[in-house]
């Protein structure tokens, strides 16, 4: 499973969240290898295109500009998180890229901070079940 489904969905977007907010959440830089660039830039610019001239669309041209640069700056992480988990959630990254677009992904999801988070919760979960590996399990 790539991603825990019944995770929540971030509240509001990370492009109106005050600069403080947004750099208290953020954690080191995240580099965007060649094939992620090749899928995000161009979603990235369709959201852009849409949004326009707005605080959100400006927010959204400079995450374009870090992934073309293939580095997330710290302050943008939080906007990458929230655009990388809502695709992940409605399942379009898997209906454009396929299921291996889509892992590539949720690798790059597991290294923003809450990313890690879930990425941990997920192992921490699959270390308790190899305990009961091979048992029945009568009841939950």
């Amino acid at each position: 499973m790539p991603l825990d489904r019944d995770s929540t969905m971030p509240e509001g977007d990370a492009s109106v969240a005050p600069p403080a907010a947004q750099e208290e959440s953020a954690g080191a830089a995240v580099s965007v290898n060649p094939r992620d660039q090749s899928m995000l830039a161009p979603l990235l610019r369709d959201v852009v295109a849409t949004l326009g001239d707005t605080s959100t669309g400006k927010g959204y041209q400079a995450l374009l500009a870090d992934v073309e640069a293939g580095v997330v700056q710290p302050g943008r992480l939080r906007q990458l998180e929230s655009f990388l988990e809502m695709g992940l959630h409605t399942g379009r990254f898997r209906a454009r890229f396929g299921a291996l677009g889509e892992e590539a992904l949720v690798r790059l999801f597991h290294q923003t901070p809450r990313g890690a988070i879930v990425a941990g919760s997920v192992s921490a979960v699959n270390r308790a079940l190899a305990a009961v590996a091979g048992q029945t399990i009568e009841r939950l």
